[in-house]
């Protein structure tokens, strides 16, 4: 039940991704509300998926747990 708001226009609006990369494994995207810096949503490449298939999820470190949000898949043109 919980949502993700924000109260301004999106012209107004600004978000900043941040990629960082662990001693091992595929890199973590941390994406951040730029006017306060708060914590929005984290994404990581699964390491055994063929393809490009990136598990979002609220934590810092992307895990299927309460805070999973969901799975995005990308293919080679990007759609």
């Amino acid at each position: 039940s919980d949502r993700f708001v924000i109260a301004m226009p999106a012209e107004i609006a600004s978000f900043v991704v941040v990629k960082t990369t662990p001693d091992r494994g595929h890199p973590i995207f941390h994406m951040y509300f730029k006017p306060n810096k708060t914590f929005l949503l984290s994404a990581q490449q699964q390491s055994m998926s063929i393809g490009c298939n990136y598990l979002i999820s609220r934590d810092r470190v992307p895990a299927k747990g309460k805070n999973f949000i969901g799975k995005v898949r990308g293919n080679f043109q990007g759609d």
